[in-house]
C-alpha cells in the first residue's frame, strides 16, 4: 500500500447536533486513489461526552475511548477534501 497526497486540515470547532469538539482531520489516497483498487481514506479525531463506544460499517470504523473518538472512513469513488 502506498499513500499519496497526504493533508492536513485543523477543525476546532463544536458541532451543537452532534455534542463533539471536532479537533483535526487527515485525508490521503492510497494505491492510485479512487478506482479498481485505490481508495480514498479519511481519519478524524474529537472530543466526546462519552466513556467507550465502538461503531463499525462496510466503509468506517468509530472507536471511542475515554472521551476521544476516532473516525476512520474509505470511499472508492470519490476524493475527501
Amino acid at each position: 500500500m502506498t499513500i499519496e497526497n497526504l493533508r492536513f486540515k485543523r477543525v476546532m470547532r463544536y458541532d451543537l447536533a452532534q455534542r463533539k469538539l471536532r479537533l483535526f482531520r487527515m485525508m490521503w489516497e492510497a494505491n492510485g486513489g479512487p478506482g479498481p483498487t485505490g481508495y480514498s481514506a479519511k481519519a478524524a479525531v474529537s472530543f466526546v461526552p462519552k466513556a467507550l463506544g465502538f461503531r463499525c460499517g462496510p466503509s468506517e470504523v468509530r472507536v471511542t475511548l475515554l472521551g476521544v473518538q476516532l473516525h476512520l472512513q474509505r470511499s472508492h469513488g470519490g476524493l475527501y477534501s
